[in-house]
Parts: C-alpha cells; structure tokens; sequence
C-alpha cells in the first residue's frame, strides 16, 4: 500500500519457483510474478543498489479503537525508508475470501505466532487474542 493506492491480492496457488539474480528474489505464481530486491543489487550501480535494496522489515498489529489488534502482516522498506510491500497474515476475523466470520477463530495466528518467535524471540501475546471481530470502516 502507499498513498493514492492500494493493491489486495491473493496468490492463487502456492508459487511454482523462487529465484535469485542480482539481488532480486522473484516469487513466480505460473501467471504472474514479483519482484523484490533483498540482496545485492549491482547492475544499476552501487547508489541505486543501495535505495532498491530491502533495508528494513517490520512485522506489525494495527489496533482498533478500543486498543486490540484486528490485523496483522509484514512490511517491507526500501534504502529510501519508501514502503515496498505489505503483507497480510491469515486473520482470525475474516475468512480466507476476506469475508467477515460469524466466529472467530484465533488459530489463524499461528504463523504470525512462529514469525514472532522465530524472529522476535517472542512467544504468543495474550493481547492478539483479545479482539472482538473485524470491522471496516467507510
């Protein structure tokens, strides 16, 4: 997402290769595929490498307004500190067609739960848990 734009798209099946070349990781879906530069990127000269190049991920919970999570995904940034990508986790308020649930169900946190500890050196946090549902805004 970034200003003046945002792009939800779902893969349609697990990717079919992941390469590397030049510092870029492209994730191929058969169809269509990305792009992202995570590596060493020297074709375009060190400077250009250097702002292309991942230089930061957040994983990151957006809070509603009585202060529990309803979201949760990855963030990726560029050398420029500009947002590359957002990457959505599996959210136990809507279902996996971005439908809202008529019950909740905690235990799509698992891999927010294994990138935390693997990551962060974090176990689970009780405050994940205590979101009530998922409502949007207009």
């Amino acid at each position: 997402m970034m200003e003046g734009a945002a792009w939800e798209v779902a893969a349609p099946n697990a990717s079919k290769r992941i390469s590397m070349f030049d510092g870029y990781a492209t994730i191929d879906f058969g169809r269509w595929h990305f792009h992202l530069c995570i590596g060493e990127h020297n074709d375009s000269g060190p400077e250009l490498g250097r702002i292309r190049r991942c230089s930061r991920a957040e994983l990151y919970r957006s809070l509603g307004a009585d202060g529990t999570p309803h979201s949760w995904g990855v963030r990726m940034f560029n050398g420029r500190d500009e947002q590359m990508m957002t990457a959505m986790l599996p959210n136990p308020f809507l279902t996996k067609t971005q439908q809202i649930r008529d019950e909740l169900d905690f235990s799509q946190l698992q891999l927010w739960d294994r990138l935390r500890e693997q990551y962060l050196g974090l176990g689970p946090d009780e405050l994940d848990r205590q979101g009530r549902g998922y409502r949007h805004q207009s």
